[in-house]
């Protein structure tokens, strides 16, 4: 902009798009921010670019990197922005810094959240859960970003430059449940044959995936019996399945801490049996993820570790 009558051609909505783009990291975050179009957003990006002669961002497979002109021009205009916001009498309705919004599964709201109540500290925060069972990741990460939740559980790590990722929790161990009044209960470990020839329970949610009960890896493959299982029964319940398993012959696989938890939690009518020792089973991680640049950060990361701390006391 080379002198003050430039200013009579500037569109200032410019300066609200472009403090959108910075803080969103790319123009569909920054779009659905501002409740505008992909495109529009492009459009203004090059409105902008063209009024100044260095460039502003480097597209990179994270999004768009603002360069320190770019940083430079965001810290005037950000300015500009606080002092407009300050005329306006009407307040902001921000949540208070210790309300933390969870999306996650039932299995983060039952087995981590709730057994966390009778923990002191955990009164000094304001929890709001959500289920989150049809979104995608990446659909998740834009509402953390946007600020509609703060904190994400589930099994997927977020490789992305703006979400901060840690492992809470792991799930190592695996055993099969089934009815105490199957006639398996009296078993002390399945054969194959008690594997595939049963049908099963499966618990599926795209937050908490069916990792641990879908992904069965053979040691070896010359076994005399192997194949598919037979699933008869799916649901994004945990609970669900263990009722389906308790009132009928199928059986499920689930982590030994879930299961434990279940049966003691509800009084569930289920044994425990070991799995087949040919068989192998991935490690299935839990994650908690937040945006980096959240103004709760700090309790954020405060009620993820209580989370971490009690999920190091269970076996």
């Amino acid at each position: 902009m080379n002198n003050r009558n430039d200013l009579k051609e500037f569109d200032l909505n410019l300066i609200k798009i472009f403090d959108a783009v910075i803080s969103a990291g790319n123009a569909k975050r920054a779009s659905q921010r501002l409740k505008i179009t992909p495109a529009a957003v492009t459009f203004a990006m090059q409105r902008l670019q063209a009024i100044y002669k260095e460039e502003l961002f480097i597209r990179t497979y994270q999004g768009l990197t603002p360069t320190a002109k770019a940083k430079e021009i965001h810290r005037i205009f950000s300015h500009v922005i606080a002092s407009i916001q300050s005329t306006m009498d009407v307040p902001v309705q921000e949540k208070s810094a210790h309300e933390i919004t969870v999306m996650g599964g039932e299995v983060s709201q039952e087995y981590y959240i709730s057994q966390m109540h009778g923990m002191e500290a955990f009164e000094r925060f304001i929890i709001s859960h959500y289920q989150g069972r049809t979104y995608p990741v990446e659909k998740i990460k834009d509402f953390l970003i946007l600020g509609d939740i703060d904190l994400a559980m589930s099994n997927t790590s977020m490789d992305d430059i703006d979400i901060e990722t840690i492992k809470i929790d792991k799930y190592s161990k695996f055993t099969a449940i089934c009815s105490k009044k199957n006639p398996l209960a009296e078993l002390n470990c399945l054969s194959l044959y008690n594997f595939y020839s049963n049908a099963h329970a499966v618990y599926h949610t795209h937050v908490f995936t069916s990792n641990f009960s879908d992904e069965v890896d053979f040691i070896h493959s010359d076994f005399p019996f192997s194949g598919v299982r037979k699933i008869s029964y799916r649901s994004d319940s945990m609970r669900a399945v263990v009722s389906a398993v308790e009132n009928t012959s199928m059986i499920a696989v689930l982590p030994v801490k879930l299961a434990r938890y279940y049966q003691s939690k509800y009084n569930a009518g289920i044994s425990l049996i070991d799995l087949p020792p040919e068989l192998a089973f991935k490690t299935v991680p839990v994650y908690a993820s937040w945006y980096r640049q959240s103004t709760r950060r700090g309790y954020i990361k405060e009620f993820v570790s209580m989370i971490q701390t009690l999920s190091s006391f269970r076996k």
